[in-house]
């Protein structure tokens, strides 16, 4: 079985000290853009070709025919050949993009953790053949071939994983957004770099504001569905990184980073015909990605990466440099912050902000919204009195949750030994379910470093309720109670 190699590992133009590091070789460092026109015709239509084999997703067959006819039209003896061309975009592409197994419900990868902080044994997973958490197979059953010769291990499911490292150099390669990337830059009003997070972690931490173009990066996630057919794929889970750049610039697409990919389907085996078929399901759990996503944030933390700045001249003794980088906080919808912090979204779940239950209704299809009463003060009519339609008065306070409390339930849910679906089981009073990975990231905070995307809040809060409610286009109004004839209630929405 072939063994993918480590994103990790170290660099060989990397090792030694930084006057030791070269920068790779060039095949169109014979042409002088600025120099005989031919050469910068020459250097232009071999760029056109390399963007026309990416964005065409042709052969290499194709693509050497192509550039044999392109060769011809400049009528260059010394034009690169397509075979220097093939080894300069694999050297280029190797490392920058792995697949790993992981658990068809998201519980591991399949993968060992190399950073100290990481070696407990829920973190070494790459010789495991099942699920620590679930007991779910990581191979599908071997295949016996008419010749008696076994097919090779299927994962049952797999992810992409797209490490930070190569990125961040890429970054630097380009001249005119490296300057941007000083994260001593004054931020425009609201962002990111006048806040009081980021100066905690990036200005004023000893680690990180050695240099100023060491980064702090943002992360987010969220399910997309692919095809709006049920019987099509469900979708994919993207995770993505974004430096604190102002916004213009930050979020452009070309500037944000993929950092993993997580289809929404896994293998299995039909039980009686025995056949392999794809089966459609969500990925419920982010801990797969989260594990391989902090092992490298520790070491770009610890060590850094070795970048060149391009923005500088040759003779520049900062031009190469070591990358330090840290995670600020990570954005999501709910259940996509529940996923990745490792708490219940659902059936009565607990935020990760405090310990408050919120019981789910089905007949409002919505979060029982008598049972946010206790983030009213004390002598609220509404949290004092009963009206009939609610619970009875509230007297609990909130209790808040803090980093050190996630971190000791997450601990004892992982201790529990038995059964996930136990009653017993930690998780249904804390509603933590397992040790996110991020906990470990140096100066993380589990409460308050998950934040809500506010892409939801406008479409759900402000564009469907405070704006009509201001317009007078909707009042607010409590439901009210309609007896059935079972003697029963059921809650209706006016």
């Amino acid at each position: 079985m072939n063994v993918p190699p480590d994103p990790f590992a170290p660099d060989p133009l990397a090792a030694g000290d930084d006057e030791d590091m070269i920068e790779p070789e060039d095949p169109f460092a014979a042409f002088d853009p600025n120099g005989e026109p031919e050469d910068a015709q020459v250097a232009m239509c071999a760029s056109l070709v390399i963007n026309w084999l990416g964005t065409s997703k042709s052969s290499w067959v194709s693509g050497g025919d192509v550039w044999t006819i392109t060769q011809k039209i400049c009528d260059r003896l010394d034009f690169p050949t397509f075979n220097r061309v093939k080894d300069l975009v694999k050297a280029y592409l190797e490392g920058r993009m792995v697949r790993y197994g992981m658990c068809w419900k998201g519980h591991v990868a399949y993968y060992d953790c190399t950073h100290p902080k990481l070696q407990a044994a829920r973190f070494q997973n790459a010789h495991e053949t099942e699920c620590r958490e679930c007991g779910a197979p990581r191979y599908l059953p071997r295949v016996q071939r008419a010749n008696g010769t076994w097919e090779p291990l299927r994962h049952v499911k797999e992810f992409y994983y797209q490490p930070m490292g190569p990125w961040l150099g890429d970054l630097f390669r380009r001249p005119d957004l490296a300057p941007y990337l000083a994260n001593d830059a004054v931020g425009s009003p609201g962002s990111v770099r006048r806040s009081h997070g980021y100066r905690d972690k990036v200005l004023d931490n000893p680690v990180m504001n050695q240099d100023h173009r060491n980064q702090g990066l943002i992360a987010t996630a969220d399910g997309i569905p692919c095809f709006k057919n049920k019987n099509a794929s469900r979708g994919v889970v993207p995770v993505m990184v974004r430096t604190t750049m102002q916004d213009g610039i930050g979020l452009d697409v070309r500037n944000v980073h993929m950092v993993a990919l997580c289809p929404d389907q896994h293998w299995v085996v039909h039980p009686i015909s025995g056949r392999v078929k794809r089966s459609k399901r969500k990925t419920g759990v982010l801990t797969a990605i989260t594990t391989l996503m902090a092992d490298e944030l520790l070491h770009l933390y610890d060590t850094g990466v070795q970048v060149i700045d391009h923005s500088l001249p040759l003779d520049d003794v900062t031009r190469v440099f070591w990358l330090r980088v840290m995670l600020l906080y990570w954005i999501g919808d709910y259940p996509g912050i529940a996923e990745a912090a490792g708490t219940m979204s659902s059936g009565g779940h607990c935020c990760h902000w405090c310990k408050q239950f919120f019981p789910w209704n089905y007949a409002l299809h919505r979060t029982t919204h008598c049972h946010f009463r206790p983030f009213l003060p004390q002598g609220d009519s509404l949290r004092e009195a009963n009206r009939g339609w609610g619970p009875e008065p509230c007297i609990e306070e909130v209790a808040d949750r803090t980093h050190e409390e996630m971190c000791d339930d997450a601990e004892a849910s992982e201790a529990f030994e038995g059964g996930f679906d136990n009653p017993a089981h930690p998780r249904f009073s804390s509603h933590v379910c397992y040790v996110c990975p991020l906990a470990y990231l140096p100066m993380w905070d589990m409460v308050w470093d998950f934040m809500a995307d506010f892409m939801h809040i406008l479409e759900g809060y402000i564009k469907r309720h405070m704006l009509p409610m201001f317009k007078g286009e909707r009042y607010p109004a409590k439901p009210d109670l309609v007896r059935e004839h079972a003697g029963t209630e059921r809650h209706v929405r006016r």
